[in-house]
């Protein structure tokens, strides 16, 4: 159940929180009689009271949902899974390019509150062109939540200790001499 997960979300100690929930399919139980054709509208009715009941700002958290009230998020065989997460995993690993005016795109990194602008023409362009449907990103975050830096695509990642002393052992058997 969602509240479970927005609990877990608001007792985690972390400065900065995201929830990205790629759950908005039409879920439909044929068998069990159950039907539940608007999961994004629940989401954000939910996240919106337990917002504005939140005691302190350490229990507030962003959410991200692949589509709004009304929308359900589409899925391809092509593209492995969601148009969401598609688009959504080459906007962090810096393959998409930025909207004009975006300030992470020209600091070379990828900030949550320009993610939504990146990333919502392509869903909605790709969701049309295939499904003749909408489905445009929905961000909610905490008031004054400040910067929240997703990813900085095309940074090295840190050297690996145990790739240098290999490295160094290699290094040193080269200088040992050479038996014939």
């Amino acid at each position: 159940e969602l509240s479970s997960v927005y609990e877990v979300m608001e007792k985690c100690r972390a400065r900065q929180k995201l929830l990205i929930l790629d759950i908005c399919n039409l879920f439909v139980n044929i068998p069990a009689g159950i039907a539940h054709f608007d999961i994004p509208e629940s989401a954000l009715a939910e996240y919106a009271s337990r917002a504005a009941a939140a005691k302190s700002p350490g229990e507030r958290f962003h959410l991200l949902l692949p589509c709004d009230a009304g929308q359900r998020s589409h899925v391809s065989r092509a593209l492995g899974g969601s148009g969401f997460c598609h688009f959504l995993g080459d906007a962090l690993a810096g393959r998409l390019p930025a909207r004009p005016g975006c300030d992470g795109a020209r600091l070379g990194k990828v900030f949550l509150s320009e993610l939504v602008a990146t990333i919502g023409p392509r869903i909605d362009r790709w969701v049309y062109e295939n499904n003749v449907e909408r489905q445009y990103p929905v961000l909610r975050s905490p008031p004054s939540a400040g910067q929240f830096v997703l990813s900085v695509p095309g940074r090295n990642p840190p050297p690996d200790p145990s790739a240098e002393s290999s490295a160094r052992s290699l290094e040193e058997a080269s200088d040992l001499p050479k038996q014939i």
